[in-house]
């Protein structure tokens, strides 16, 4: 446990380093000096003299494993005996969610033997799955880096299939969004659409919503905010055909 913290605060300081120094060209032999434990000198037996042992261990091997790792995922360059971080030093990516909720990007450009990385759920900041984002990398724990979403560059889809769970009550129906692969409940807001289209909004329903990302607070529990646009039978297109369309943003013109 305590070569993770180790390894996690120097993850930490390296990649604050590297952001400072975005786009620039960095000597590898003064940054492995500026980054391995300070030495002290202590007494050996049997000699006069001293001998010279690192405060903290580990060492560069670690260091040398962190940037192998930003080099697989993009981030630096290796130039001659330097190396360069990226400019701006953000990584860029789809994400994705787990079953369980877990989200990790996918970085572009990255190596294949690149590891995703890791997004907690409080650091999502409104992506939804299939987004492309960018990240913040602010650290480095559970054997991969993980970062913060700083951006959405693009939302994966404009609208979402959501099945209505409960009947409406005050004012809000509670469901949840299909087609992915997480576990996403959500709650969508009726109290502005027409009484006759309010009471057609039943348990099994499935609705078409618009997603911003926002999580509201309902009944004690945390859900995805949506907007009602239509109910899903409100169309002549072939059901799957539809979902297509959806997925893909596409339209008929």
């Amino acid at each position: 446990m305590k070569s993770n913290i180790t390894k996690s605060t120097l993850a930490n300081r390296l990649l604050r380093y590297l952001e400072r120094q975005a786009g620039k060209r960095i000597n590898i032999t003064e940054l492995r000096s500026g980054f391995e434990p300070a030495r002290r000198a202590v007494k050996t037996k049997g000699r006069k003299g001293r001998k010279h042992e690192p405060i903290n261990k580990p060492t560069g091997e670690t260091l040398d494993e962190l940037l192998l790792e930003l080099r697989e995922l993009g981030m630096i360059e290796s130039i001659s005996r330097s190396i360069q971080a990226t400019q701006p030093f953000l990584a860029r990516g789809r994400i994705s969610f787990s079953p369980s909720g877990l989200a990790f990007v996918a970085v572009r450009g990255a190596r294949p033997a690149a590891r995703d990385v890791f997004i907690g759920p409080r650091d999502v900041n409104g992506a939804l799955p299939g987004d492309d984002v960018l990240v913040r990398l602010r650290d480095r724990t559970r054997d991969r880096f993980e970062g913060v979403v700083v951006d959405i560059l693009e939302r994966a889809r404009n609208e979402y299939r959501m099945r209505i769970l409960s009947a409406p009550d005050r004012g809000m129906a509670v469901g949840e969004i299909l087609d992915v692969n997480a576990r996403l409940p959500a709650c969508v807001d009726v109290s502005r659409i027409s009484a006759d289209t309010r009471n057609q909004i039943k348990p099994d329903t499935v609705v078409i919503v618009h997603m911003s990302g926002d999580t509201v607070r309902y009944r004690g529990s945390f859900m995805k905010a949506a907007f009602f646009v239509r109910f899903e039978s409100d169309t002549d297109l072939d059901p799957d055909f539809a979902r297509i369309l959806m997925k893909y943003k596409l339209s008929l013109g």
